[in-house]
């Protein structure tokens, strides 16, 4: 395989794990923190609890997501690191 095959192969792959993470990012925190639905938050009385509700809904799937970009940064930090190390040798 050639160098423009190898470059095309390195393209896609980079490509699909963009494209894993970006829907990770998405689709991860509402799979573990579904949001609230209308009928769930009918035996709440207080429109404020309802809001308090939702908002702190909304707050976990914010700080899963932060906590997600994190575990991405240390993965991708240490493949560098690996890599780095490897063209050393």
């Amino acid at each position: 395989m050639g160098v423009s095959g190898r470059f095309f192969g390195y393209a896609i792959g980079l490509l699909l794990l963009a494209v894993g993470v970006t829907l990770g990012l998405i689709v991860l925190p509402r799979l573990v923190y579904p949001p609230l639905t209308n009928e769930q938050l009918q035996g709440v009385g207080e429109a404020l609890m309802r809001l308090q509700l939702k908002s702190a809904r909304s707050a976990l799937e914010v700080e899963f997501r932060w906590q997600l970009i994190a575990l991405v940064g240390m993965f991708l930090g240490a493949g560098m690191i690996g890599s780095w190390m490897w063209s050393k040798k």
